[in-house]
């Protein structure tokens, strides 16, 4: 992997010097500041953007999936088993970028199971923000990231020119 850093890296620089020798050095210069100013703004908003939009759009769906995961007569389960349930239908690429990213859903899914729960909205409410919250704001970090580096990319261009 690094090898392959190494190798963009070295053609980004000879990819800027070309730029730099046909448009000229300022401009080029003022285009990669621009760039890099571009990717700092996507990632310092990427993360309070990807949690505005999972409150405004998603975070519903969840509460709504959470309970339909649940079988026809969940009285009849323990909150372990409930919170069991809901864990195994976590998508696996949303577990696989879980646990890339250093959440360990298996420790969450015991601590939750644990919990003194008072009725099944609480349970639920745990599980939505302890598991599938987390879980769907990174996902949509690394979708808001790439868009709004597009976004800050385009608008910093024309600002430039």
């Amino acid at each position: 992997m690094g090898i392959v850093l190494d190798l963009l890296l070295v053609a980004a620089v000879i990819l800027i010097v070309v730029r730099a020798v046909n448009k000229g050095v300022i401009t080029t210069v003022i285009e990669v500041v621009a760039f890099a100013l571009a990717i700092f703004l996507a990632s310092s908003a990427a993360q309070p953007t990807a949690e505005i939009m999972y409150k405004s759009f998603f975070y519903k769906s969840v509460q709504k999936g959470i309970n339909e995961s649940l079988p026809a007569n969940p009285a009849t389960l323990n909150y372990s088993e409930k919170a069991q349930i809901v864990m195994d239908n976590i998508p696996d690429f949303a577990k696989g970028y879980a646990t890339k990213v250093g959440l360990d859903l298996s420790t969450l899914s015991s601590q939750i199971s644990k919990g003194g729960f008072k009725n099944d909205a609480e349970l639920y409410e745990k599980l939505e923000s302890e598991i599938v919250k987390p879980i769907a704001v990174l996902v949509l970090k690394n979708i808001m990231f790439f868009i709004l580096s597009i976004a800050f990319a385009i608008l910093l261009r024309i600002i430039v020119h």
